[in-house]
C-alpha cells in the first residue's frame, strides 16, 4: 500500500506544480479535487480498517490521512479562488 500512497502524493505533487503554471485551467482544477477526495476517502477507509480489523493505528497512515484531507481543502479553496476569473475569460 505504501507504493499506492507514494504514486499518489507524487501525482498530487506533480498536479500541484502544474496548477502553480496554469492556475485556471479547467481540467486541472477538477482533477485536483477528484484525486484529492479520492485519496481522502481511501485514507479514510483504510484508517477504518485499522480500527475494525487490526485494532491498531498506524501513525504513518494518520498523518497521510490528515495530509489528504488537507489537500481537498486545498484543492476546494483553489477552485473556489480561481472560480470568478474562469467565469470572466
Amino acid at each position: 500500500m505504501s507504493y499506492f500512497g507514494f504514486i499518489y502524493f507524487l501525482y498530487m505533487f506533480a498536479l500541484a506544480v502544474r496548477l502553480v503554471f496554469e492556475p485556471f485551467a479547467q481540467s486541472l482544477r477538477l482533477r485536483a479535487i477528484l484525486y484529492a477526495a479520492m485519496g481522502a476517502i481511501s485514507s479514510m477507509y483504510f484508517i477504518y480498517l485499522q480500527l475494525r480489523f487490526i485494532r491498531e493505528l498506524c501513525s504513518y497512515c494518520l498523518i497521510s490521512a490528515v495530509v489528504s484531507v488537507l489537500l481537498v481543502f486545498a484543492a476546494l479553496w483553489h477552485f473556489q479562488a480561481t472560480r470568478h476569473r474562469v467565469a470572466k475569460s
